[in-house]
């Protein structure tokens, strides 16, 4: 029995983690002590608070769990401009504290003889276009952006053109995700019907961005859309 239910954890740690996310997202929102309390220690701790999203966030990327919903979360205690920069700084850490991992174990060789072909082919096109294949990455929803510096961290690509490329790609979604945390706090002090419409269509908008982005970016599809882009880049 206790076996079996590991392996039920195991197998479906993440939809629980996920689930989880859901659950202090709506709690930050619906209870007034929880929310009230979030917020007076960020006002009480302007530094703590922002270095505890930052480490919870590295913590997550390096065990390559789902860390998006804390842009969500920043958005609901800072507020969208203070909450996006402190959602960028934590991600861009996390992503990139995962590729110098990443680097210490190539160079110790402690991981060899990869031979999986997606893993090749995502390699060629990282090494074929720098930091634009980092940029289309960290765009795609369907990759861990705080944990995708272990891959990229086995190609040629140098650390500012891979944190050049991060930046660039990880802004469409924190904005989205960020405005949906922060729209949503502004909704739960005043509870406005509009307000909620917005919230309503900003969350559609991510939706269809999570679903849409992955179906555009396919590998397949990679070297044809870096060719556009690197006419305009040259």
């Amino acid at each position: 029995m206790i076996n079996k239910l590991t392996k039920i954890i195991k197998d479906h740690f993440k939809k629980f983690l996920i689930l989880g996310w859901i659950v202090l997202f709506v709690s930050l929102l619906m209870s007034n002590n929880l929310r009230n309390f979030a917020l007076e220690f960020c006002r009480t701790y302007p530094v703590y608070a922002p270095i505890i999203l930052i480490i919870t966030q590295l913590f997550f990327g390096l065990l390559i769990l789902p860390c998006s919903p804390l842009s969500a979360i920043a958005g609901v205690l800072w507020g969208f401009e203070l909450g996006l920069v402190y959602s960028i700084i934590a991600s861009l850490i996390s992503s990139t504290f995962t590729f110098i991992v990443g680097k210490f174990f190539k160079k110790k060789y402690i991981i060899r003889n990869i031979k999986s072909e997606i893993f090749k082919k995502i390699n060629a096109l990282i090494d074929k276009y720098i930091w634009v294949a980092s940029a289309i990455v960290h765009a795609n929803p369907v990759f861990p952006g705080s944990s995708v510096g272990y891959v990229f961290a086995f190609s040629k690509i140098d650390l500012k053109k891979y944190v050049l490329g991060a930046f660039i790609g990880m802004i469409p979604l924190q904005i989205f995700v960020v405005g949906f945390g922060s729209l949503s706090r502004n909704w739960a002090f005043d509870k406005n019907i509009f307000l909620l419409l917005i919230i309503f269509f900003l969350g559609l908008i991510v939706m269809i961005y999570i679903s849409i982005m992955p179906k555009l970016l396919k590998i397949s599809s990679l070297n044809k859309f870096f060719d556009i882009i690197r006419k305009f880049v040259k």
